[in-house]
């Protein structure tokens, strides 16, 4: 199994070559015009990491939104991405790490 076919079960799309290239190298900073994958590219590169290498993978992986919206979107979305790799053959392994979560505001 390689990425593009694990991001393309999750996703159903074919990834860009920047995505490609997140999974199978550390970036500090992602910058991409609004629509191109940005959210897919960070959360099932992050998943595709903690299936290959979990030892050198973050556990947890946060995403801090500025809106509602976006945080039900990106919740939405990575519940069926895991929902598809799950479907796959991937659930055991990776929802036995991957639960989403989701807070508003304040301190948590």
């Amino acid at each position: 199994m390689n990425y593009v076919r694990f991001f393309h079960i999750a996703t159903g799309a074919h990834p860009y070559a920047y995505q490609k290239a997140l999974a199978e190298h550390d970036w500090d900073v992602l910058i991409a015009p609004t629509g191109l994958g940005k959210t897919a590219a960070v959360i099932v590169a992050w998943l595709w990491r903690r299936r290959a290498h979990p030892n050198s993978t973050p556990r947890r992986l946060v995403y801090c939104l500025p809106m509602r919206t976006l945080v039900e979107q990106t919740e939405r979305n990575t519940r069926n991405w895991l929902k598809h790799l799950g479907e796959a053959g991937f659930g055991e392994k990776l929802l036995r790490f991957s639960e989403v979560f989701f807070f508003w505001g304040g301190i948590i």
